[in-house]
């Protein structure tokens, strides 16, 4: 069969199974979605073309575990990528912040950290914490440690995390697909919006029942399941979206931020 030939689930196949640019398999889901009818398809490969809001529900691939790690001056000397306890930092934020964090941005951009990642030294991405300028501020007014200054705060993100986001995304693609075949009459080219949107629910949210078995009727396609309802996932703290609040006393620096973060629901 050419590409010309080919369909959409065809060439999103072969794409996601043959390793080429998730960026372009992507454009073509989004493609698929709105000749299929399907929000749902959009609005998934949409968000990881151009990055998650905070409102938005993000999937469990996208939350990696992550130390924390500081870069200070003690004494005359530089101490770069110490690791922190979460009890270690100040008590104003140790219920905010985890050792794990959100990866909200698109996926081209989680993939050009790697490549400069991969570049240096170093096999860890640093990523900022939320409001870490005023973190770093407060942390350095209150400590007790003699001569200790510190310079910066961040998640240290293995490589290895990273490129597992990109071939969950990319697996994703190829369970999508899956799921919509065994929802589609043969020698039907498209899914329906219904098979569609199931695909994208068993797929990216773990939810419903797998689609196994399919028939055309007069009525549309009926669509057979078997397997127990998916659950919901866990509600996540939401790290990546946190506002701070320095509050200046009349004499000293604030010795307090608040953190709160959104509980997922």
């Amino acid at each position: 069969m050419s590409k010309r030939d080919a369909t959409l689930l065809d060439q999103i196949e072969d794409d996601a199974v043959n390793g080429r640019p998730i960026a372009d398999t992507l454009r073509k889901a989004v493609i698929l979605g709105g000749k299929a009818g399907s929000t749902a398809l959009r609005d998934w490969a949409t968000k990881e073309l151009k990055g998650y809001a905070p409102a938005d529900e993000l999937p469990g691939y996208r939350i990696v575990g992550a130390p924390i790690c500081v870069d200070a001056l003690v004494g005359n000397a530089w101490i770069k990528g110490q690791r922190m306890s979460i009890h270690e930092l100040p008590k104003f934020a140790q219920e905010s912040i985890k050792e794990q964090v959100e990866l909200t941005f698109p996926v081209g951009e989680i993939e050009a950290i790697i490549r400069n990642v991969e570049k240096g030294e170093d096999s860890t991405a640093h990523l900022s914490l939320p409001g870490a300028a005023d973190l770093v501020l407060l942390w350095n007014h209150e400590s007790t440690v003699p001569y200790q200054h510190i310079q910066s705060v961040y998640w240290s993100v293995s490589v290895t995390s990273l490129h597992g986001v990109v071939d969950q995304v990319r697996t994703t693609l190829t369970e999508l697909v899956a799921e919509m075949r065994a929802g589609t009459p043969q020698g039907q080219e498209l899914p329906s919006a219904d098979v569609t949107n199931q695909a994208v629910s068993v797929a990216v949210h773990g939810k419903n029942a797998r689609v196994v078995v399919t028939s055309q009727i007069s009525a549309g396609d009926a669509i057979a399941m078997n397997g127990e309802p998916g659950k919901r996932d866990p509600s996540w703290w939401t790290l990546g979206r946190v506002a701070w609040a320095a509050v200046v006393g009349t004499a000293t620096i604030a010795a307090a931020v608040f953190g709160y973060l959104t509980i997922r629901r």
